[in-house]
């Protein structure tokens, strides 16, 4: 028989939010987060490549870095976290894609260290909230900016889109793409090939260009003056990506050969005081790992590589309780007490059990709902209901 309780309770749950399935539009993931391994080993800076499997949390684990900890590592760890990422279903990599398609694995190496030195003239040297900790490096950050300007990387006036910003990046990289030149007969000047694609000249004379043996000597000063800033600023910097499922056509070997020449990068580029914290598909992991016969950076990139990101069951059950009761009146109607959460497994039971009932079946088939299979069927079907949505 219904009563006023069961009345409340109801209609207090129609209006409950779970949240969001798209980690961009979750209201959720600071004050209901469920501290994985991937998560606490990230926060120590411990793992740099973090796979999952599709809808493991993956961009959920990004976005709580770059939208509610950056303050957090910053006065506490010292770390400036920067990012470069798409909107969720915005295909703005797609509009280069004939430009991608002319790119060796080679070409991608350079094209990502360039695309992350624009990140961290951007959101470090040029962020307003850092000017206290870099007052004191200005000498080190003009000898950077000198290095930018020997490698042909312009710096950016004024705020780019994302668009505009893989425009410049894919202008600077043809300037680093390697030529072909041989001597025309006679006084025919030398004849000159641009390997990215562009069109043939000649001249007379070499100009200002530059070759393939370049490239290590430009990341190097790069990398080197960088270092220095953040050396005498006493800081770090975190550079994080996601959404690498999203840029290049899936399982194409144009999207091969970028993602290994991201991973290559990150071997490149990073040091102590610099790190590239890529969140990727574990099948894309293996896709780029055994393509292009083999991979050199393998060690490199396994000794820094979180567990894979997945659910078991207790997991799953913490994260169902602290979104239901992250909702104010929801927990104060129960009685339930947000801290004891997070810290006893037995009364997550308890919190549980004040919303679903103790089996699916009734007798003689009964099924608890905290077992395995039966308790991810109920979390779907309870957050699938109209006006909720699951992460």
């Amino acid at each position: 028989m219904e009563t006023s309780h069961h009345r409340k309770a109801a209609a207090l749950l129609e209006t409950l939010d779970l949240g969001s399935s798209i980690a961009e539009q979750d209201t959720l993931p600071q004050s209901a987060r469920v501290e994985t391994s991937a998560f606490s080993d990230l926060l120590q800076d411990k793992v740099d490549l973090i796979p999952g499997t599709k809808g493991s949390g993956k961009s959920a684990l990004f976005r709580m870095f770059v939208d509610f900890l950056p303050e957090q590592l910053l006065t506490g760890r010292k770390a400036v976290i920067a990012h470069g990422v798409q909107r969720h279903g915005d295909n703005v990599f797609h509009a280069f894609e004939d430009q991608f398609q002319r790119l060796r694995e080679n070409d991608f190496v350079s094209f990502w260290c360039i695309y992350f030195t624009s990140l961290i003239h951007e959101q470090l040297i040029k962020g307003d909230i850092y000017q206290p900790y870099l007052k004191g490096s200005r000498t080190e950050i003009e000898k950077f900016r000198d290095a930018c300007v020997k490698a042909r990387i312009p710096e950016i006036k004024a705020k780019k889109s994302l668009l505009d910003i893989l425009a410049w990046t894919l202008g600077v990289l043809r300037l680093w793409a390697p030529r072909l030149r041989y001597k025309l007969p006679g006084d025919g000047g030398d004849f000159e090939m641009d390997l990215f694609g562009g069109s043939t000249s000649s001249t007379g004379s070499r100009g200002d260009l530059i070759s393939e043996a370049d490239l290590p000597r430009y990341v190097a000063e790069l990398k080197d003056t960088l270092e220095a800033v953040l050396r005498k600023a006493n800081l770090s910097i975190w550079l994080m990506i996601d959404r690498l499922d999203e840029i290049f056509l899936r399982r194409s070997k144009l999207e091969a050969r970028a993602l290994r020449g991201l991973l290559r990068c990150t071997r490149l580029f990073s040091t102590p005081s610099i790190r590239i914290k890529i969140f990727l598909r574990d099948d894309m992991l293996e896709q780029i790992l055994c393509s292009g016969g083999g991979f050199t950076a393998l060690t490199h990139l396994t000794a820094r590589q979180a567990d894979t990101l997945r659910w078991p069951d207790d997991q799953i059950l913490t994260m169902l309780v602290k979104r239901i009761f992250a909702d104010d009146s929801l927990r104060e109607y129960f009685d339930v007490n947000k801290e004891r959460i997070d810290v006893s497994s037995d009364y997550r039971e308890q919190c549980f059990y004040l919303i679903f009932p103790q089996t699916v079946y009734r007798p003689p088939n009964q099924s608890p709902t905290l077992r395995g299979s039966t308790l991810i069927r109920w979390t779907v079907e309870v957050l699938l209901r109209p006006g909720m949505s699951w992460i």
